[in-house]
C-alpha cells in the first residue's frame, strides 16, 4: 500500500479546490478524475494502491466535494476547463488522467481541446476511462436514472445508499441535476477520435450505466485505444475493486508510455 492519503488546498480562478494527495513525489503522475456529484474520497482506495509506484492527485471539481461551488453548475466544457487550470496551479503536465464515469466525459473533453489547440505542451499523455457515459439509447436524465436504479441492486462498489446521497447533498440536488444534463448533451463519441493519446478503456461486465457493446464502441472509436473488462464489475468498481483497477492502469503505462516522465512536471 502507499503512503496515506493528504489533503491539498490550491486556489483557481478564485476558488479553493481540494485534492487528495499520495504517492512518490518523484514518481510519474495520475490525475483522478470522480464521476458524477461524488468527490475525490470516491477515488481514495484506487490513489492508495497507485501510490507506491505514482504521484496521485485526486481533486474535487468545482462545486463538489469540499472545493468551492462556482455560482452555477459547470457543463463539461467548464470543468474541462477547471481541470485545466487546476493542473496549469498544481503544476501537472504530461499525466495519466483517469476519469471515472463522468469524470471520463472530462478527460476526453480536455485532451480533444489539447489537440484543437495545438498545445506544445499537455496536461494528459494517455487517458484511462472508467465506466465513461452516456450511451445514445440513454442519453437523458430518465434514462440515466434509470439506468443508475438497474445497476444499483448489483454493484457492491456503490457503498451504502447515504454514503452515495451524501455527496450529492453536499453538492446540492440542483447543480448534481444540471450537471447530469450537461453529461447527456456531451457526444464522447464525437469527441473521442480526436484524442491522439493512448486510451485505456475498463468496462464491468455486471456495468448497466455503461454497457460492454458501449465500451467497445468507444475503444473502436479511439485513435490508439484498448479495453480491459474486469469480471464481478460494476459501474462503481473503482470502489469494489480498485486494487485490480491500479494494477490494470499500471501494466497500461508500462506497455504504452515506456519512458514516463518523472514527476510529470
Amino acid at each position: 500500500m502507499g503512503a496515506p492519503l493528504a489533503q491539498r488546498w490550491d486556489t483557481v480562478r478564485g476558488l479553493r479546490v481540494r485534492s487528495l494527495v499520495t504517492g512518490d513525489p518523484e514518481g510519474p503522475v495520475v490525475v483522478l478524475v470522480h464521476g458524477l456529484g461524488m468527490a475525490s474520497e470516491s477515488m481514495a482506495d484506487m490513489a492508495v494502491h497507485l501510490g507506491p509506484e505514482f504521484r496521485v492527485f485526486a481533486p474535487d471539481l468545482p462545486g463538489f466535494g469540499a472545493s468551492d461551488h462556482p455560482p452555477r453548475a459547470l457543463s463539461i466544457r467548464g470543468l474541462a476547463d477547471a481541470l485545466d487550470a487546476w493542473c496549469k496551479t498544481v503544476g501537472i503536465r504530461d499525466a495519466v488522467m483517469v476519469g471515472n464515469s463522468y469524470g471520463a466525459q472530462v478527460v476526453v473533453e480536455l485532451a480533444a481541446r489539447e489537440v484543437e489547440a495545438r498545445r506544445p505542451g499537455r496536461r494528459g499523455r494517455a487517458l484511462a476511462l472508467i465506466g465513461p457515459t452516456c450511451d445514445p439509447p440513454a442519453r437523458s436524465l430518465t434514462g440515466q436514472v434509470a439506468r443508475w436504479l438497474k445497476n444499483g441492486r448489483g454493484d457492491p462498489g456503490g457503498g451504502d445508499l447515504m454514503g452515495l446521497v451524501r455527496p450529492y447533498l453536499k453538492a446540492g440536488l440542483g447543480r448534481v441535476a444540471r450537471t447530469a444534463w450537461s453529461a447527456t448533451r456531451h457526444r464522447i463519441e464525437d469527441r473521442l477520435p480526436v484524442v491522439d493519446v493512448p486510451v485505456l478503456i475498463l468496462a464491468g461486465d455486471l456495468d448497466r450505466i455503461s454497457p460492454l457493446p458501449w465500451t467497445e464502441r468507444l475503444t473502436g472509436l479511439a485513435r490508439d485505444g484498448e479495453r480491459r473488462v474486469v469480471e464481478g464489475g460494476a459501474h462503481s468498481m473503482h470502489g469494489s475493486h480498485p486494487e485490480h483497477l491500479a494494477h490494470l492502469v499500471r501494466l497500461f503505462v508500462r506497455d504504452r508510455l515506456a519512458t514516463p516522465s518523472p514527476g510529470g512536471r
